[in-house]
């Protein structure tokens, strides 16, 4: 899978942070492939939980960890 939920703070983050990072939005994938099934949503190749909920998750981590990177 690829790491679209990484990639908007490569160039701030430090490796700990990157594992926390991608292990979270694994789960958030997993989980939103999941939610789409029981709620009956066609999505046969996972695009809608890795761009669009792991995207979202992408925009967060880079509010959360690229903070420490500005102070």
């Amino acid at each position: 899978m690829p790491i679209f939920y990484f990639v908007g703070i490569c160039t701030l983050c430090k490796p700990w942070e990157a594992l926390v990072i991608g292990g979270i939005g694994a789960v958030i994938a997993a989980l939103g492939d999941v939610l789409l099934w029981k709620i009956k949503v066609d999505d046969p190749v996972g695009v809608v939980p890795v761009h669009g909920m792991c995207g979202i998750w992408g925009l967060l981590a880079v509010g959360r960890f690229g903070f420490f990177f500005f102070k």
